[in-house]
């Protein structure tokens, strides 16, 4: 089977489209305006700020002179590289007041459905969904085939949580542990019902947050449907006081066939990043993701004036040559024959803040929605944002990114990606 990644639109009845940004409850701060001969051989474009650096040594690149709207697409990586380096330099190169634990990363975001009926006669159960025309995960599943009424249910793994830095330890309570799984019962004779099959889901998973079921269109078997359980996955090793298993984190989208009593055929996506969210639409599903990267060369400077000095100078030169592309997070597909990784998306087509203040505290956590065609396992589109997203909300035509922890000025944004349909 052909592996798909593609990171521009394609003709999708529900891909993303023209993009509409709103920043609600907040002021635009509009940009100097003023140029120097010095950086007037700097513009390119018209329409963008000239490029400038500030007194603590951040830059400004490739900024827009309009400032009605919340972010701005980078044509180029410039404006996204200099972003996270913009990042880097304040995080690294000045003694900080104070620092965040890393307990400050979200994990997972877990969201419980409401009990379907367990009699429901049509071919999915019907989940309390806040859009009717957008499905959302359930922690069971009920439907019909061939006038049988079944049930899915999610088995959660059991994980032993240690301190642990040998890799023969590691893999020693690995084998202790059970893997998560999904299950079939045939509840055709409620209140009781037998177990029929089970199948497990990616052994690295430590917690299923929810499946999605659907009949697909263009499946040859009428009677055939397909269950998608979204996981969160450990970092290896598996020790949960190891940054990797925290900070970083993964999300799995497995697929598998369900006919005729038996799961059957699968595929797996596996992202770098925190699930925030997920919704689907007929055979899309939208998976919206977190990203954290960290710099373990990089050190903080709590030292006296002589060792902060050295440790600022390393520090820089560090930053300058870094190669941040092996910071993007990636995605691998796997199929029954076949596997690919790859990044889920380039510096070049990044939505960045439309804001000088925030473009030059820059960030290093990257935020971004894949659009999943369930059919074919393949990702059709990718939406990448450098910016804070916290919920996704989404109807039939639009996905809604929300930024709704703004510490410093209190403010939230909206931003809005219009799907054609």
């Amino acid at each position: 089977m052909n592996i798909n990644i593609n990171l521009t639109k394609k003709n999708s009845p529900h891909s993303f489209s023209s993009l509409l940004l709103i920043s609600l409850l907040s002021t635009i701060v509009s940009g100097c305006g003023s140029s120097s001969s010095e950086n007037d051989n700097l513009i390119i474009d018209p329409n963008l700020e000239p490029d400038k650096t500030l007194e603590d040594g951040t830059k400004l690149v490739g900024l827009p002179k309009n400032k009605t709207k919340s972010l701005f697409t980078s044509t180029t990586a410039d404006s996204s590289e200099q972003y996270i380096r913009n990042y880097l330099i304040k995080t690294y190169n000045e003694v900080p007041e104070y620092y965040y634990s890393d307990s400050r990363l979200d994990t997972a975001v877990t969201e419980e459905a409401d009990n379907a009926e367990a009699n429901d006669k049509t071919a999915t159960s019907t989940t309390n969904t806040i859009e009717e025309s957008v499905d959302e995960a359930d922690l069971i599943k009920t439907f019909s085939q061939s006038g049988k009424d079944y049930l899915v249910t999610i088995t959660q793994p059991e994980r032993t949580y240690f301190y642990a830095r040998n890799v023969e330890a590691v893999e020693s309570y690995k084998q202790q542990n059970t893997a998560a799984k999904l299950n079939l019962f045939n509840i055709d004779t409620i209140p009781s019902s037998t177990l029929l099959t089970s199948v497990s889901l990616n052994e690295d998973a430590y917690n299923v947050s929810g499946i999605y079921s659907y009949q697909s269109a263009a499946s040859a078997n009428s009677s055939s449907t397909q269950i998608v359980a979204q996981t969160s996955l450990w970092q290896a090793p598996t020790d949960w006081n190891d940054y990797n298993v925290w900070g970083y984190g993964r999300t799995g989208i497995e697929s598998t066939q369900l006919t005729n009593q038996e799961f059957g055929d699968k595929w797996s996506i596996v992202f770098d990043g925190h699930l925030l969210d997920s919704r689907r639409i007929n055979n899309n599903m939208y998976v919206a993701l977190r990203h954290y990267s960290r710099i373990n060369t990089l050190e903080y400077p709590y030292g006296n004036d002589a060792e902060n000095a050295a440790i600022i100078a390393k520090n820089k030169q560090i930053i300058e040559q870094l190669d941040l592309k092996a910071l993007l997070p990636t995605v691998s597909i796997k199929y029954t024959d076949s596997n690919n990784t790859s990044p889920v998306f380039d510096l070049e087509s990044c939505h960045l803040p439309n804001n000088e203040e925030r473009f030059a505290n820059g960030s290093i956590m990257f935020n971004y929605v894949a659009q999943i065609d369930l059919d074919t396992g393949s990702i059709i589109t990718v939406q990448c944002i450098l910016s804070e997203i916290n919920q996704l909300y989404m109807n039939e035509k639009s996905l809604f990114l929300i930024d709704a922890n703004n510490w410093t000025d209190q403010t939230s944004r909206l931003h809005k990606f219009n799907l054609a349909i």
